[in-house]
């Protein structure tokens, strides 16, 4: 191949990945949004539940019987209040990235600037899969599917 041959098959991977990165992106911040921060929230109202039906029959050992789910719930809104704003903050990176107008430049700050909050919001999630309750998790946690290997 001669040096356009190759800058062409360059350009075209670089779009390529950035494309594919623009679309993983924007489903992520949808799923995130709309049904990994609202299962978030009902379990907390599940936990709320809990811990004040402790508090309304053991008064004096809230503390010693719901401390788990204390230390669960604060761990959520937690949570929930990072992915939130890392969406948000991802969002609002990706309209600004995509006033570029230069296809490698533009492809250089998603890796850069995109990539590693996509990451921070799916580490946030993968910690929040393991304290929602299995029954009100909206997908497959990685747990099922490890077993089903």
């Amino acid at each position: 191949m001669n040096r356009n041959e190759i800058t062409a098959r360059f350009e075209i991977k670089e779009e390529t990945f950035l494309k594919k990165i623009q679309i993983e992106s924007r489903v992520l911040a949808d799923i995130a949004i709309n049904h990994i921060i609202p299962t978030a929230i009902n379990y907390q109202n599940v936990l709320i539940e809990n811990i004040r039906g402790i508090k309304e029959i053991f008064p004096d050992k809230v503390t010693e019987y719901a401390g788990r789910e204390i230390e669960n719930l604060a761990r959520i809104v937690e949570l929930s209040n990072s992915i939130s704003l890392l969406a948000r903050k991802m969002t609002d990176m990706r309209r600004a990235n995509n006033m570029i107008e230069n296809i490698p430049q533009r492809a250089e700050t998603y890796e850069r600037d995109i990539v590693p909050i996509m990451n921070e919001i799916r580490l946030a999630v993968d910690e929040l899969e393991l304290i929602v309750d299995d029954s009100m998790w909206p997908m497959t946690k990685y747990s099922e599917l490890l077993s089903s290997l």
